[in-house]
């Protein structure tokens, strides 16, 4: 039975040098390379502002003032879900689709008309438009049939169309103009 070899043993198999090898250092490298990557990553090194940001600030906060105004009067309106009946209830929205129709009209009539900006605010519109329309339709189907169910359009991606108009709202910081939940 052989015993193992002891390093106070001078006879004992030894390490043959304690510097550094090749391979020693290129995995140290590799190890500070991912530690340091990592390192820039969490602290926001690859930072790109959104493709939807827009770069006209003053817009934003002009929609964000004019969709807090139209937010406030459909809060003032009846809430749709207290309705007595499917066409009171159809009411009440036909009035809030009103109210978000002149937001509409008026973000429109004020977006930039140059630049990427004018690009982003045009597929926006085009998204309040056709939940707008969604409402409209719902409200028709509600006064031929109580139970009718409020269904939203979707967009390329497959989300429901009111999805991306509250994306666009979170992203450029103007959360009053997110798609407001008066239906119910």
């Amino acid at each position: 039975m052989g015993l193992a070899p002891s390093l106070a043993d001078p006879g004992a198999d030894a390490p043959t040098s304690n510097g550094w090898t090749v391979g020693r250092a290129i995995t140290v490298i590799a190890v500070l390379a991912l530690v340091g990557f990592w390192a820039w990553i969490f602290a926001g090194g690859p930072e790109k502002a959104n493709p939807d940001y827009l770069s006209d600030r003053a817009f934003a906060a002009w929609a964000q003032d004019r969709c807090a105004t139209t937010d406030s009067r459909i809060d003032d309106l009846q809430p749709a879900r207290d309705a007595t009946s499917a066409g009171e209830r159809a009411d009440v929205i036909d009035q809030a689709s009103d109210e978000l129709t002149h937001l509409v009209d008026d973000l429109e009539a004020r977006a930039p008309t140059t630049g990427d900006d004018a690009t982003r605010m045009q597929g926006w519109i085009k998204d309040w438009r056709t939940w707008i329309r969604d409402r409209r339709r719902y409200t028709v189907a509600l006064r031929a049939n109580p139970r009718a169910q409020f269904l939203v359009s979707t967009n390329q991606a497959g989300d429901s169309v009111d999805r991306p108009i509250k994306n666009f709202a979170d992203i450029n910081d103007i959360p009053e103009c997110d798609p407001p939940l008066d239906v119910g």
